[in-house]
C-alpha cells in the first residue's frame, strides 16, 4: 500500500512539474508581447473564381486589428532558370505548431497554378516547373498559421511578388585585351532565338570605330536605320546603330557600349558592357637622379608619373637617345665598362599599357638630356 502512495505521489509531482514548465512558457510569451506590441492588420485571399477561362482572383479582404500582437512577417525569395522557379517562403517572428501555405502562379491576370502545402514547421519550398523563359510571373502567398503557446491568434498573412525567368537567349558581349590598354575591341554576338527578322542595335558612350558596315538608325519608333556607315569610321555618341549579328567595334576611350534586338513589335535582349582601362595619355613626367659615380661606371634612377595606369617601365639611353636599352620594371640601371669622359644620358618612362601595346609614342615620355661627367 505504501508503496503504491509513494508511486501516486511521485506521478502527481511529474505532472505538477510538466504543468509549471507549460506556465512558465505561457508566461515568458505574455511578457514578450507586453515588451513589444502594436495594432497590425492582415490580408486574406478568400477564394478566386473562372470566368472566359480567365482566373480572376477575388481579392476579399479581411482587416483585423491585433492589440498587443508581435506581428510575424512574411519572407519570399526566389531561384529562377529558364524553365522554373523555385520558390522559398518563410514566416519570420512566428513558432508554429501547424501551417498551411497556400501558392497562387500567375501569367498576367490567368491562375495557371495553385498549390496548397501543410507543414509543422514556419517554412516551405516549391519549384514551379514549365515556365516560359524570360518572362514574368506574379506569385501570391497565402500562410493560415496556427501559434504555439501564443495567447492571440494570426489566421493569415499575405505578400505577392513578381518574378522573372532568366533569358534562354542571351546576347554576348566582351572586350579585350584586359588590363591597360590604349584601346580595346569590343565583340558582339547577339542572339535572337526563334525571333523571325530581328533587328540587331547598339550605341556607345564614347568614341567607337566600326570594324563591319552599320547603318545610322535616324527613327526609333518606326526603326529607321538607312544610312549606311562604312567600315573605320568614328561613330557618334549615343547614337543607335544597325549591324549584323556578330559585330566588332574598336573603343578609344573608356565608356558603355549598349545593345538590343528589335523582334517586330518590341525591344528585346537588352544589355550592355561598360568598358575601363582605356588609357591614351602619356605620362606626365620623366626624369632621372644619378645614384653613383666611378672611374668607368654611372648609375642612374628613373623616375616618372602617370595619373591613370602608372609607370611599369623604364629605358635608358647613354648616347642622346640614339641607342635604348630594353625596357625593364626596375627604375635602376648601370651603365659600365664606359671610356668617354661624359655621356649625354636620357630616361624613357612607359605606362600602364606597356604589358598589351608595347612601347610608343603614345605611352611614353622622354626625359631631357643631360651630360654627365664620369670621376677621374
Amino acid at each position: 500500500m505504501r508503496k503504491n502512495r509513494n508511486s501516486i505521489f511521485n506521478c502527481l509531482i511529474k505532472i505538477l512539474a510538466i504543468l509549471l514548465f507549460i506556465l512558465l512558457i505561457i508566461m515568458q510569451e505574455n511578457n514578450n508581447l507586453n515588451n513589444d506590441f502594436y495594432p497590425t492588420s492582415f490580408y486574406k485571399i478568400k477564394n478566386y473564381t473562372k470566368n472566359n477561362n480567365n482566373y480572376l482572383l477575388k481579392n476579399t479582404v479581411e482587416e483585423s486589428q491585433y492589440l498587443k500582437a508581435i506581428y510575424p512577417k512574411l519572407d519570399i525569395f526566389s531561384v529562377t532558370t529558364t524553365s522554373t522557379i523555385e520558390l522559398h517562403t518563410i514566416v519570420k517572428n512566428f513558432v508554429p505548431s501547424f501551417s498551411i501555405f497556400k501558392l497562387y502562379l500567375y501569367d498576367d491576370n490567368e491562375l495557371i497554378d495553385e498549390v496548397e502545402i501543410k507543414t509543422i514547421t514556419n517554412s516551405v519550398n516549391y519549384l514551379f516547373n514549365n515556365l516560359k523563359s524570360n518572362h514574368y510571373y506574379k506569385i501570391i502567398v497565402e500562410t493560415i498559421n496556427t501559434p504555439m503557446f501564443h495567447s492571440y491568434n494570426i489566421n493569415g498573412l499575405t505578400d505577392s511578388v513578381i518574378i522573372k525567368t532568366k533569358n534562354e537567349f542571351d546576347t554576348t558581349i566582351f572586350s579585350n585585351p584586359s588590363g591597360y590598354a590604349i584601346s580595346k575591341k569590343v565583340n558582339i554576338i547577339y542572339n535572337s532565338g526563334q525571333i523571325k527578322n530581328p533587328i540587331y542595335m547598339f550605341n556607345g558612350s564614347e568614341s567607337i570605330i566600326n570594324n563591319n558596315v552599320v547603318y545610322k538608325c535616324s527613327n526609333l519608333s518606326d526603326i529607321v536605320c538607312n544610312e549606311k556607315i562604312d567600315i573605320g569610321t568614328k561613330l557618334e555618341k549615343d547614337v543607335w546603330y544597325k549591324t549584323t549579328q556578330k559585330t566588332e567595334l574598336l573603343l578609344e576611350s573608356n565608356g558603355t557600349i549598349k545593345t538590343k534586338i528589335y523582334d517586330g513589335k518590341n525591344f528585346v535582349n537588352m544589355k550592355s558592357l561598360t568598358i575601363n582601362n582605356i588609357d591614351k595619355t602619356a605620362p606626365t613626367m620623366s626624369d632621372f637622379t644619378i645614384l653613383s659615380k666611378t672611374k668607368n661606371s654611372i648609375t642612374i634612377k628613373a623616375v616618372g608619373s602617370d595619373n591613370e595606369s602608372g609607370i611599369t617601365r623604364y629605358q635608358f639611353s647613354i648616347d642622346y637617345g640614339t641607342i635604348w636599352t630594353n625596357a625593364q620594371e626596375s627604375s635602376e640601371y648601370t651603365f659600365d665598362n664606359l671610356t668617354h669622359e661624359s655621356y649625354n644620358i636620357m630616361v624613357r618612362v612607359i605606362n600602364g599599357t606597356f604589358i598589351n601595346n608595347g612601347q610608343n609614342n603614345i605611352n611614353t615620355t622622354e626625359s631631357n638630356v643631360k651630360n654627365i661627367k664620369i670621376e677621374n
